[in-house]
C-alpha cells in the first residue's frame, strides 16, 4: 500500500504516537502544498474517490487564484510554502527596499526569539 505523507502521518499518530486510541483525528500537513489525513471510527478516511482529506483543494476564496487542479480559490494557493515563496517574490518584485526591509526585521524577530516564519505569515495575510 502506498500512501501519501498525510494519510501515513495520521495513521502513525493514530496508532502510535499523540493520537494514540483516539478514534477520531484530522491532521493537516503544510509544506509545498496542503494536506489532510482523516480517520474515522479509527479507520483511514479516504472518501469516495480516494481524495477525502485533500484539504488544500478546498475552495477558500471565490474566483479566487487559478489552482493546478484547474479550481479556483484552492486552500493550497493562499497558504503552502510555495503560495507563501511566491507572494514573497512578488512582493519583491513590486518594492524592492520594503521587501529587504522586511526581510532585516524578520531576522531581527528571530534574533529576539520570536517566531518569525509566524510572524510573516501572518503579515502577509492581513495584505
Amino acid at each position: 500500500m502506498v500512501e501519501n505523507d498525510a494519510n501515513a502521518t495520521v495513521w502513525a499518530e493514530t496508532r502510535f504516537g499523540a493520537a494514540h486510541g483516539d478514534g477520531y483525528v484530522i491532521l493537516i500537513t503544510v509544506g509545498t502544498g496542503i494536506g489532510c489525513g482523516i480517520v474515522v471510527d479509527g479507520e483511514l478516511y479516504r472518501g469516495r474517490w480516494g481524495i477525502g482529506g485533500e484539504a488544500g483543494h478546498y475552495r477558500v476564496v471565490p474566483d479566487g487564484r487559478l489552482c493546478g487542479c484547474g479550481n479556483r480559490g484552492c486552500w493550497e494557493q493562499y497558504a503552502s510554502g510555495n503560495a507563501l515563496v511566491a507572494e514573497a517574490r512578488d512582493f519583491a518584485r513590486r518594492s524592492p527596499a520594503a521587501a529587504v526591509y522586511r526581510m532585516l526585521a524578520e531576522i531581527t524577530r528571530a534574533q529576539r526569539g520570536e517566531d518569525a516564519g509566524l510572524v510573516g505569515a501572518a503579515d502577509l495575510a492581513r495584505r
